[in-house]
């Protein structure tokens, strides 16, 4: 059937309500239990032709309420006009399943229509189908309106008057995306409920086409306006909620909570304890790469029945992968604790078959047997349903089915989700009548279970070293028509991927692998890895993971559709020694032409990297990465003097690496091969002492410091008959160090080196490394002021409250200073007063203060200096002042009402701070001055002419204002020009 948009709203309406006229005794008629609307394409050479089907649940008993014939409504959505559009209607489609009803029965009115099934008592299932082809790739939604809902419902006020309403949504994406039909729902939604008793029900979603189907509950929706019985179809085809609609967990109701899970669609209500017929409605999403692509909505109803009956149970796996190829077999065991009561089993209670893969041509073979309560088998099974029966002679009942589930999957069988699969148990299900008042009633179980087909990785990884690479080969993996490709995953110096289960849920990205390339194609089975991105360091061993990139056997060509296997893994070992640094020592102490020894180990090298080697040794200061090439020299030298530097001033960090031929670096790990000098200060003390201090940053572990002191006078050069030891102190493993050195003379200029002992505890190198510091002379009394800390201020000029910051410069100013005096000076020409004074180790590496002067502004603009004094107590010479400014500010409104009621009579600013006026100039629209005034900001204007007194009239006026604004470093004058409406 070709769609049309030729049928108008009106029609619409006209052809729903002559239905209505002619089934008018039916109005009030209630019969509809459970429906929903599915689409499915029809012709592979067009991807807009489909079939709809309509599939209803209803109690026709009562006269006049039979379905013979169904009506849809088909729109989109315009986004330019933000309203659904009529894209056609459609009447008249004939119910098609269950016998040929005879021509000219009662209730019909159609000739050569099907009767529908029967499935319970009098409730019939009918199927009504249809083909259209859709205008193009959009988003459709499908309607089917029934006036006739089921009656009773104790969750929907006046549930007679509600008209029973679905809804689908169909969106036909673009070739390139694929094509697409909405989810089927393969489970029937026909069962009651025992107060008391767990009630599940399990929609059964399936998605012919892999997509991703998410659930969620919903208020059951209306199609009409207001109670009037008016079908919104073609003026508000949106259907809404019911107003009136309460959830069978309503705090009205006094039921447990009934939840149902967004991934498997199962509904759980734990449990309902008041009787009565309830209404739920959920909807069925599909998402593609993310995407929704539409929802199928189900109405249906639940019969809460008090009854005395145990529903049955179903104990299997919950979820579990196999390789796609491989044969999967599991368990499963339904059971009813109601002795006397039968039981069936099957995959879904569905009319389609078997959901999931368990088609036709697809099938999963089902074996087991069923057995009496004392355990003795009556009879076995080799497929599913299976219904229990009593033994012969009907003395003793049959409880228990116990069965194994076996598939033998195939590569078709691959898929980016997972496969569901319903296992459904019911007891008693030839009897029961959704009857309230009816004693026999059918529970129901449903238990399922998700299968993932994983695609079969690619085999036997094989790793060989080349010329500073590694050649990677692998073989195709099965299912080669599905193959795209492969990629190629690396992680170095760490364990190897342990793929936890044949799920592969964490794959080589999530265990710390990276993604070093990618393959396109089935035979694509080499990789080189030529090394060239890491630079890390290499370890001692490189692993790798190969996925491959499976297409998606319903979408083969869709290049967004992929799947990606488990990994094959191997590694490599690779001999790479550390460079490890020894001596980082000063030789000589000078300003110009210091000089530091320094000194490595020889790492030994893989044969993978090409020959011949080189040093490459960077320098820096002592507190930064060393970055700065300084020289290379050949694998067999190991050590290196630099000279030419000034060794007073600072002390300083070393780096080595290793090149191979092709300048390409090898060793970087661990860190080991960087490391500083000593770097020592001194601060002379009195009576009589002088503070050292060194540090440095070293990768061994220094366990001792042997201090030397001369009198002698400073040379650069250590030596041993002028030093002598004074002390050995013990190394504490931080990098930072002290010592004093007491009861000297103040007179005598003193020297001292300090040199560290120390190893890194390992057999492959020597175990004493000593390195020395500069030599730096001092005498041992206070001769140089104390360190100020940094200072910052920042004034906040609405809170009128000033910050203050204060920041230790470093080490060595903690070893001299003890007390911190912070003054402040009004302005910029007042005298600086002492405002706080605070103990040195009182505050952290930044301390904060904040001082109010809301309570006095005047005092808001001003100047600070900080001061220290040492612990012998002499005081630095104050800090430049850093000054706070004052805070102009100017806001002038855009209108004043001069009429003498005493409110805005003038114009005056909103606000004014730190200004004063020069002149203010105001003109009228024809550039006639009316105002001319050099007086303070509080009186600009009072709306008269400057000279004659006379009211100036409303309108608006245009103004001139210059002033001054304050500042420390001296006044600037600014202008501003504007409008402003006077209104009378």
């Amino acid at each position: 059937m070709q769609l049309s948009t030729k049928y108008s709203r009106y029609l619409l309406l006209i052809l729903w309500s002559i239905f209505f006229l002619v089934h008018g005794h039916a109005l009030f008629a209630t019969h509809n239990l459970a429906g929903q609307i599915t689409l499915e394409r029809n012709d592979p050479s067009n991807p807009l032709s489909y079939t709809i089907t309509l599939t209803t649940y209803t109690d026709p008993s009562e006269a006049g309420v039979d379905r013979c014939i169904a009506n849809f409504g088909i729109f989109s959505f315009d986004q330019v006009t933000n309203n659904f559009q009529v894209v056609q209607e459609i009447f008249g489609v004939k119910r098609m399943n269950g016998p040929l009803i005879p021509v000219g029965t009662p209730d019909c009115g159609v000739d050569s229509t099907n009767d529908g099934i029967a499935v319970r008592g009098n409730v019939k299932r009918n199927v009504y189908k249809t083909d259209v082809i859709f205008p193009n790739a959009d988003c459709y939604y499908i309607h089917y309106f029934d006036i006739a809902r089921l009656s009773n419902i104790i969750n929907i006020q006046l549930a007679n008057d509600i008209p029973f309403t679905v809804v689908t949504q169909l969106c036909i994406p673009p070739p390139i995306i694929g094509t697409n039909n909405t989810p089927v729902l393969l489970n029937e939604p026909l069962f009651d409920a025992c107060i008391g008793k767990p009630w599940t029900h399990n929609p059964g979603g399936f998605d012919s086409d892999g997509d991703s189907l998410v659930y969620y509950m919903i208020p059951s929706n209306t199609y009409v306006d207001g109670q009037s019985f008016q079908p919104l179809v073609g003026i508000n085809p949106n259907p809404g909620p019911i107003l009136g609609y309460s959830f069978p967990d309503d705090p009205m109701f006094i039921n447990g909570p009934i939840e149902m899970d967004s991934v498997t669609g199962l509904i759980t209500w734990n449990t309902p304890n008041e009787a009565g017929i309830y209404n739920i409605s959920y909807v069925v999403e599909e998402y593609r790469n993310g995407n929704l692509l539409g929802y199928v909505q189900r109405d249906m109803a639940v019969f809460v029945l008090d009854c005395d009956n145990e529903p049955p149970v179903i104990e299997t796996i919950t979820d579990t992968c196999v390789t796609a190829g491989d044969f999967l077999e599991f368990e499963f065991k339904a059971w009813d604790p109601d002795s006397a009561d039968e039981i069936y089993l099957d995959l879904n209670n569905g009319p389609d078959g078997n959901n999931g893969p368990f088609r036709v041509d697809d099938p999963a073979t089902l074996s087991g047997f069923i057995r009496r309560p004392e355990g003795d088998t009556i009879v076995d099974f080799t497929n599913l349903p299976v219904m229990s029966t009593n033994d012969g002679d009907g003395s003793t009942p049959v409880d228990t089915i116990i069965g194994e589930f076996n598939w033998q999957t195939t590569c078709d069988h691959i898929r980016i989700g997972f496969y569901q699969i319903d296992f459904f148990a019911s007891d008693d299900l030839d009897r029961g009548s959704f009857d309230i008042g009816s004693s026999t009633t059918t529970l129901t179980d449903n238990k399922v279970v998700q299968i993932r087909v994983i695609p079969p990785s690619p085999e036997d990884l094989f790793l060989s070293k080349g010329n500073r690479s590694i050649e990677l080969t692998w073989l195709p993996p099965d299912c080669p028509d599905l193959v795209r490709g492969y990629f190629i995953y690396r992680k170095v110096d760490g364990a190897a991927y342990q793929q936890d289960t044949v799920c592969c849920e964490d794959n080589p990205a999530t265990a710390g692998f990276e993604l070093i390339g990618t393959n396109g194609g089935l035979q694509n089975i080499n990789f080189t890895d030529d090394l060239l991105d890491i630079d890390g360091g290499f370890g001692t061993e490189i692993c790798y993971a190969v996925t491959a990139v499976f297409g998606d056997p319903l979408q083969p060509t869709n290049p967004n559709r992929q799947i990606e296997s488990c990994a094959a893994v191997s590694c490599i070992e690779i001999e790479n020694q550390p460079i490890l640094l020894t001596e980082a020592s000063v030789t000589f102490t000078d300003s110009t032409s210091g000089s530091i020894d320094v000194e490595w180990t020889q790492p030994k090298i893989d044969t993978i990297f090409p020959s011949p080697y080189t040093y490459v040794i960077y320098r820096g200061d002592s507190t930064a990465f060393p970055d700065v090439e300084i020289a290379r020299q050949p694998y067999a030298d190991t050590s290196f003097n630099d000279v030419g530097i000034n060794t007073v001033a600072q002390g300083y960090s070393y780096r080595i690496e290793i090149h191979d031929g092709g300048d390409q670096p090898i060793n970087l790990n661990d860190g080991d091969h960087i490391g500083s000098t000593i770097y020592l200060r001194t601060v002379g003390g009195s009576p009589g002492f002088i503070d050292l201090t060194w540090k440095e940053v070293v990768p061994w572990s220094n366990s001792a410091y042997e201090i030397y002191r001369s009198d002698q006078g400073f040379t650069g050069l250590f030596d041993a008959n002028d030093f002598v030891l004074v002390e050995t102190v013990v190394g504490t493993g931080d990098s930072i160090h002290t010592f004093r050195d007491s009861l000297l003379n103040p007179d005598i200029e003193y020297c001292y080196m300090v040199r560290s002992i120390g190893s890194y505890g390992r057999p492959d190198v020597r175990d004493s490394l000593r390195n020395n510091s500069q030599i730096t002379c001092d005498l041992a009394r206070d001769d140089e002021d104390p360190c100020n800390p940094d200072l910052s201020v920042i004034g906040d000029c609405e809170t009128k409250r000033h910050t203050i910051t204060l920041t230790k410069q470093d080490e060595v100013c903690d070893l001299d200073a003890g007390l911190v005096t912070l003054s402040y000076a009004l302005g910029n020409s007042g005298q600086f007063q002492e405002i706080l004074q605070i103990p040195y180790s009182n505050f952290g590496r930044d301390t904060t203060f904040t001082i109010d002067y809301s309570g006095d502004p005047e005092r808001f603009t001003g100047c600070y200096s900080v001061a220290t004094t040492d612990t012998f107590g002499v005081t630095s010479r104050p800090s430049s002042p850093l000054c706070i400014d004052f805070c102009p500010d100017l806001d002038l409104p855009n209108v004043f009402t001069p009429n003498g009621d005493n409110v805005n009579d003038i114009w005056v600013p909103k606000s004014f701070s730190d200004v004063v006026l020069r002149e203010v100039k105001i003109y009228d629209r024809w550039g006639r001055l009316m105002q001319i005034s050099t007086t303070d900001f509080p009186n600009l204007w009072d709306g008269r002419h400057y000279r004659t007194g006379a009211q100036a009239p409303a309108g608006v006026y245009y103004y001139y204002v210059s002033f001054d604004v304050r500042r420390l470093s001296g006044d600037e004058t600014l202008e501003l020009k504007g409008w402003v409406t006077l209104l009378l």
